[in-house]
């Protein structure tokens, strides 16, 4: 009965969570990768970068083809699939949003999996997804501790290529918190794709190689201490030479991304370090879900710090210092990474993705192992605490779903009209950062549209309240 229940409750929030999805709107960044417009076709061009890193040559998005290409081959097969059973305008807005609930689901997945680990408690799954779902903000604190981006183009930039990563750490967590230490052997048919996944992982977003850079030293030299205690060979330990290869790899990604033409030289090292404790404050102070959040956290660790130790409480401990200090040197590294003016304090929720994945792990983990230690009467309380916690979270992600609405009804006008330039009677942006003022400005977008069956020739658009050239 508890086990029906659990999954009637997650089945509703990710209905939800999908529906949040489905009526947001369209990013400024689509066109450019899925058209491609000519900034990003040299990055499909040139996987490699060879021509950057041995020629000189400088283009955008250098180190980033697999996610390009992974997203230009979705939003060329997905929409068009899915116009079989709806219209053209509302199959855009179903790719997207079931991309963001597969990766809603692949993330709760691999927390869930996670915690279970650590705890070695895989029968509470359901409990721990149930825990995390409020935390999956779409709305209000979505700019704080979101995972999934409003924007479909950030989603699969940042929000994809990190839990892909997670998902690639996933034995290397096993083999430093499992009872029996040391790593599993890799089955030959699975070599191929863990390769493959190193390969496309090192050249899959700009967050991919720092970290990789900052976590995978640390992994390979605690297991081959480990390794060592074990009389254990390193040298045929292939798990270790993959995790090598990948910090190569990462070593690679992160040069070649110093030949992007995006990076943006407008503010030098120390003023972007400057910014920092900016960004800081803003995160903090602007809404109360990281303060709440680390609140949390900062209670539970307390809590567990206060009783008798035992072998698991300790590991929480221990952990909950490894996330605090990966997160101070991962946010330190910020800055290196350049500036852009529409993340003016260098810290947001895309950039502070990995540090999130953190607190979110290191929240399930404490909340259960409470959970599971408290006796009867003080349980009630704390889950009375807990649910108090998860309400203000879920009341934060309230959705009005009538946030694509204005786009939607400019596309359907786009698709409707018989005119070669169509005027726009409400002022919204569509495919667009901002509104589109000059009809010349919408070609690209136009021809995107065009490729997705929405219009049958290219049509130019704008906002109708603009003078147009």
């Amino acid at each position: 009965m508890k086990t029906s229940f659990y999954l009637l409750l997650i089945f509703a929030g990710l209905f939800y969570s999908f529906f949040q999805h489905y009526t947001a709107p369209l990013d400024g960044d689509l066109v450019g990768v899925v058209l491609p417009t000519t900034t990003y076709q040299r990055v499909l061009e040139a996987p490699f970068g060879s021509s950057a890193v041995f020629g000189g040559e400088r283009y955008a998005a250098t180190n980033r083809y697999a996610v390009h290409q992974t997203m230009y081959l979705y939003f060329n097969s997905i929409p068009a699939f899915l116009q079989k059973i709806m219209a053209p305008v509302s199959s855009i807005y179903a790719s997207a949003a079931l991309f963001k609930l597969f990766l809603q689901v692949f993330l709760l997945w691999l927390f869930s999996t996670y915690i279970t680990t650590f705890l070695a408690r895989s029968d509470q799954r359901l409990i721990i997804v149930l825990i995390l779902i409020p935390l999956f903000q779409h709305e209000t604190y979505n700019g704080y501790i979101g995972l999934i981006s409003g924007s479909i183009t950030y989603t699969f930039f940042y929000t994809f290529p990190v839990a892909l990563l997670l998902w690639f750490f996933l034995p290397y967590f096993k083999a430093l918190t499992s009872k029996e230490k040391g790593l599993t052997t890799i089955k030959p048919w699975t070599l191929p794709i863990i390769l493959f996944g190193v390969i496309y992982l090192s050249f899959s977003g700009p967050l991919i190689a720092p970290l990789v850079l900052l976590i995978g030293p640390l992994v390979i030299i605690k297991l081959i201490l480990i390794n060592y205690e074990l009389n254990k060979p390193v040298v045929f330990d292939l798990r270790l030479l993959i995790l090598l290869l990948f910090v190569f790899m990462a070593l690679y990604a992160f040069y070649l991304g110093t030949f992007n033409l995006e990076n943006s030289e407008e503010k030098s090292i120390i003023e972007r370090f400057k910014l920092l404790p900016y960004g800081l404050f803003y995160q903090v102070t602007n809404r109360p879900a990281v303060p709440l959040l680390l609140l949390m956290i900062v209670g539970n660790i307390w809590w567990i710090k206060r009783r008798e130790q035992t072998l698991v409480s300790l590991r929480i401990i221990k952990i909950s210092k490894i996330i605090l200090f990966f997160s101070m040197v991962y946010i330190l590294m910020l800055p290196l990474g350049g500036y852009r003016e529409y993340r003016p304090y260098i810290l947001r929720m895309d950039t502070l993705m990995p540090v999130n994945f953190g607190l979110f792990i290191l929240f399930g983990v404490s909340t259960m192992f409470i959970i599971n230690n408290l006796k009867k009467e003080r349980r009630k309380i704390y889950a009375g605490v807990l649910l108090v916690f998860s309400l203000i979270f879920l009341n934060a992600n309230w959705s009005d779903f009538d946030r694509n609405a204005c786009e939607k009804d400019a596309l359907e006008t786009i698709a409707t009209a018989n005119n070669h330039t169509v005027r726009l009677e409400e002022p919204c942006s569509v495919l667009s950062w901002e509104v589109i003022l000059y009809p010349e400005k919408s070609i690209s977008n136009a021809r995107l549209l065009k490729r997705w069956n929405i219009i049958d020739t290219v049509k130019l658009y704008h906002y109708a309240g603009s003078k147009t050239k």
